[in-house]
């Protein structure tokens, strides 16, 4: 199988699957939504279904190993375009080829969702910072490259920008 994983991370990936898949089975739904807990820490998406599906090649309602390395070799280490075609390919679910108004729509939710969710949680780490000194924000809190202002930013705007599919 082709992929652009280090042995290392296939090991990690495999242990995690291993833990969490029905043995001689795999990944039904339940299953994958707990291997999406582990891998990326998430308590739940609201793609998951539609990612389920995607990893599910052979659409037999178990996501094998296999099918598991070959959709996060996209997601993880996909270029540009393969990263286009896989949100296309999960809004169109029944490959008919189109993006409906309503599978548009629901995109454009979920992205600005997304944002305004990290957004609400930049702003309570900002007013953390905040909190330590009731006039405002020190330079020192401003500037500290650790835990202040601009580090803070910098984390945002690269979770809200830069880290899009």
């Amino acid at each position: 199988m082709e992929t652009r994983y280090t042995e290392e991370e296939l090991r990690d990936i495999k242990d995690i699957y291993v833990q969490v898949a029905e043995p001689e089975k795999g990944l039904n739904m339940e299953r994958f939504k707990e291997f999406l807990r582990y891998v990326y820490n998430i308590d739940s998406h609201v793609l998951a279904k539609r990612l389920f599906y995607f990893f599910d090649k052979n659409q037999d309602g178990i996501v094998e190993y296999f099918e598991i390395i070959k959709s996060l070799d996209i997601i993880e280490k996909g270029d540009f375009d393969e990263k286009l075609e896989l949100c296309f390919r999960i809004y169109d679910p029944d490959e008919m080829g189109y993006l409906d108004p309503h599978a548009l729509r629901e995109l454009f939710k979920l992205c600005y969702t997304n944002i305004i969710t990290n957004l609400e949680k930049c702003l309570i780490r900002l007013h953390q910072i905040r909190d330590s000194n009731e006039k405002g924000i020190t330079w020192n809190q401003f500037s500290d490259p650790q835990g202040g202002v601009i580090h803070t930013l910098k984390e945002c705007l690269s979770t809200i920008m830069g880290k899009v599919l």
